[in-house]
């Protein structure tokens, strides 16, 4: 997931990075090349819920953050958080 959201650069909310790791089809995801992506499919297996809930754990733990729609930032697009862990992670 840390992975994922450290390659994405189009400001991806949770309901992409399910539809991304869980191999979706849709039309903006394809368009925006996103299926091309090496963690593409990697969480196929598991249930949509399930993937969000680790998001959810992330944002959390602070591993991961949501915009807020402030500033330059897009409400509910998910960057890495300010750990180290995070930016290890998503090398």
């Amino acid at each position: 997931i840390l992975g994922l959201v450290g390659r994405l650069d189009t400001g991806a909310g949770r309901a992409r990075v399910v539809e991304v790791l869980r191999g979706g089809r849709g039309r903006a995801l394809v368009a925006d090349g996103h299926d091309g992506l090496p963690d593409y499919g990697s969480f196929a297996e598991l249930p949509a819920e399930a993937v969000v809930g680790a998001i959810d754990r992330l944002v959390a733990d602070g591993r991961l953050v949501a915009g807020t729609g402030a500033a330059d930032q897009h409400f509910g697009a998910l960057r890495l958080g300010s750990g180290r862990t995070s930016r290890e992670l998503a090398a």
